[in-house]
């Protein structure tokens, strides 16, 4: 990844206010030392003293899923899914693709078959044969797609959009992640086993009966079923040691290692480092909206040396230039609804969903209580605060047709289940609030009426 040549302001901001911090800092620890301890800091002033209210550091919640260590440090804290995975395409036989498939590939030199542990690719069609299995090379594909994707070769690059249908790739997860339940209680049944690739139900099958006829496995302890993990380890262990054509020249650490097996997962970028290909999930890397040929279309986000991974996406991307709009933040003209709403912004988010600033005027909706939208003042929680649920079902959650609705949107609502019955995790967040007014923030779907209102405000 790499930084933008136009950065937004608050960028700027931010970078100056943790270099003044740091400058002002005193930092501990031997001198010669001073840049491996940087962590250990003795501030002069706090964030809180220093950063600008209009780029406010909004901390992130701290999800206990996304935990990945017991000590609470925040480096423990996964932010962003940076798994990487292998990629791999299914094999190859002659019947299994159409001939201008498989003469494209031949002609691009990625198709190819194993002999003795060689690659020998595959120079006419005439050299197919019936009974033998092809390859295509991964990282062949991946520069050539990159080459098209660069020169913007469209017409090219839509020939292979055939390689999405043949596209797999693979993680590793840990034995005991795949076979039994979260709490290591039981063995799951071989059905509720999820993600297996392509060629491997055999190896997986094996594996699972094989735990399945371990007498030991669970043991009693007051009472209660546990887990015997001293026998699966040595489960484990001798498994793979008996895969191993010299086991005693595989020499570990003290650290206990991790039996894993390959699940299919769903990475969504290339990147490119020197000469080699990695392929990471990253999904939480937004995509940007543009305005292409009148309409609001997400593109997946590219740069430099990080390309989506998916043939259909890349051509995707090719529909944008330097010159094609974006659109994020938009002011929304409410003279429409002036009598009920004082001003309205969208932050639009995705394709399907979007951000919700409304400010409206109380007055407008006398059979509100206002002073039971929020039990602290900040938050409105859909199943507990009276007054904003009231406003939820009357107003944003009302039938198609409502020109209201059509400017403020439906709240995203969803059913939920706990050990207390039913709900619905609606919420909203009070950014402003005073005798006339209140200001909300939510997020709400982007159908059709409001895209039609976010390309009106554009112009």
């Amino acid at each position: 990844l790499f930084k933008e040549e136009k950065q937004d302001s608050h960028s700027h901001c931010i970078d100056a206010m943790v270099l003044f911090f740091l400058a002002t800092a005193k930092l501990k620890g031997q001198k010669h030392r001073q840049r491996e301890n940087v962590s250990q800091i003795e501030p002069r002033f706090g964030f809180d003293e220093i950063y600008l209210d209009s780029s406010k550091i909004n901390n992130i919640a701290k999800r206990k899923s996304f935990i990945n260590s017991a000590n609470r440090e925040i480096a423990s804290y996964k932010l962003f899914d940076d798994t990487v995975y292998s990629e791999h395409y299914k094999k190859i036989t002659k019947d299994s693709l159409k001939r201008t498939y498989l003469e494209l590939l031949i002609n691009y030199e990625l198709l190819y078959k194993n002999k003795n542990g060689k690659k020998y690719f595959v120079k006419s069609y005439d050299e197919l044969k019936e009974d033998t299995i092809y390859k295509i090379d991964v990282h062949r594909t991946s520069n050539l797609l990159y080459n098209l994707f660069k020169n913007r070769d469209k017409n090219t690059l839509s020939q292979f959009k055939f390689l999405d249908k043949l596209r797999y790739a693979t993680s590793r997860k840990p034995i005991e992640d795949i076979f039994f339940d979260k709490d290591r209680k039981r063995l799951l049944s071989f059905d509720k086993i999820k993600h297996i690739p392509p060629y491997s139900q055999k190896t997986f099958k094996a594996i699972y009966k094989q735990l399945k006829s371990l007498d030991n496995l669970f043991i009693n302890d007051k009472d209660k079923t546990v887990f015997n993990e001293e026998a699966f380890n040595n489960f484990v262990t001798e498994l793979y040691k008996s895969k191993q054509k010299n086991p005693q020249l595989r020499k570990r650490g003290k650290k206990r290692h991790k039996y894993s097996l390959p699940i299919l997962g769903a990475p969504k970028f290339r990147i490119k480092r020197g000469d080699i290909w990695q392929v990471y999930g990253n999904k939480n890397i937004a995509s940007k909206n543009y305005i292409i040929d009148g309409e609001i279309k997400p593109i997946p986000f590219f740069s430099k040396n990080v390309i989506p991974l998916k043939v259909s996406d890349l051509i995707d991307c090719l529909l944008v230039d330097k010159n094609t709009p974006t659109v994020y933040e938009v002011k929304i003209d409410v003279s429409e609804v002036k009598e009920y709403i004082d001003s309205l912004k969208y932050l639009v988010s995705s394709k399907d969903k979007m951000i919700v600033n409304v400010t409206i005027i109380k007055n407008s909706f006398s059979d509100i209580d206002f002073n039971q939208f929020s039990s602290n003042g900040v938050d409105c929680l859909y199943k507990n605060d009276k007054g904003f649920k009231d406003f939820v079902d009357k107003y944003l959650n009302t039938p198609k047709g409502c020109i209201l609705q059509d400017y403020i949107g439906k709240l995203r609502n969803e059913k939920k289940n706990n050990k207390d019955g039913t709900y619905y995790n609606g919420t909203a967040k009070i950014i402003e609030e005073n005798n006339e007014i209140i200001t909300l923030q939510y997020t709400t779907f982007t159908q059709k009426k409001r895209r039609q209102i976010i390309l009106k405000n554009l112009k």
